[in-house]
C-alpha cells in the first residue's frame, strides 16, 4: 500500500494524478531488511568457517535419502541415472567434499527395480576417508554404500561407530 504526499510541489490538484509523488507508509522496513540480509550473511560466514574446520575429521554417518522427492517430474527413462547424480550431490554437500566415490552395491540398489521404478527412499552409509592419494586434489574424500538395514521408519541421521 502507498501513500500520497499531500504537499506536491504543484499547486493544481489535478496535476498530482499525472506526475504523482509516493511515499512508503512504513520506511522503516527496508532498513530493517538491509540489516537482517546483513546480520543473515554473517551467521552464513561463521558456519561456513565451522564446516572448514571439521570436514578433516574421518567420520561415517547412516542417512535416509527420500529419492522420489528428488527425482519428482523426471522423465521416466531418466530416474534411475539422475537418482545417483543426486546421491551425488546430497554426500556432497552433507559431507563437504567434491569427491564422491559410490560403492557398486549402492549403484545395484538404486538399479534394482529398472531405469523407472527407483525406491522411494533409500538408507545409506556415508564415510569421509582420507586420501591416500599423493596428487589428489583434496585430501578428504566420500565413500557412499548402501546399508544394511533398509527400514526407514523412525530412523534419523545415525553416527556410526567404526570397529
Amino acid at each position: 500500500m502507498r501513500v500520497l504526499v499531500e504537499n506536491s510541489p504543484l499547486s493544481d490538484p489535478h496535476a498530482a494524478l499525472v506526475s504523482p509523488t509516493w511515499r512508503s507508509p512504513r520506511p522503516d522496513v527496508s532498513l530493517f531488511l538491509i540489516l537482517y540480509r546483513l546480520q543473515d550473511t554473517q551467521r552464513q560466514g561463521r558456519s561456513m568457517a565451522k564446516d572448514k574446520s571439521r570436514s578433516k575429521e574421518q567420520v561415517t554417518r547412516e542417512y535416509t535419502i527420500h529419492l522420489s522427492k528428488r527425482l519428482h517430474k523426471t522423465s521416466f527413462k531418466k530416474c534411475a541415472p539422475k537418482a545417483v547424480k543426486e546421491i551425488r550431490k546430497f554426500a556432497s554437500k552433507v559431507m563437504g567434499t567434491s569427491d564422491v566415490r559410490l560403492d557398486v552395491k549402492l549403484n545395484k540398489a538404486v538399479w534394482s527395480k529398472g531405469i523407472k521404478n527407483v525406491p522411494t527412499r533409500l538408507r545409506i552409509v556415508i564415510s569421509r576417508r582420507r586420501n591416500d592419494d599423493e596428487d589428489a586434489k583434496e585430501e578428504m574424500y566420500s565413500f557412499v554404500t548402501v546399508a544394511e538395514d533398509q527400514s526407514t521408519k523412525g530412523k534419523g541421521t545415525v553416527v556410526v561407530q567404526d570397529a
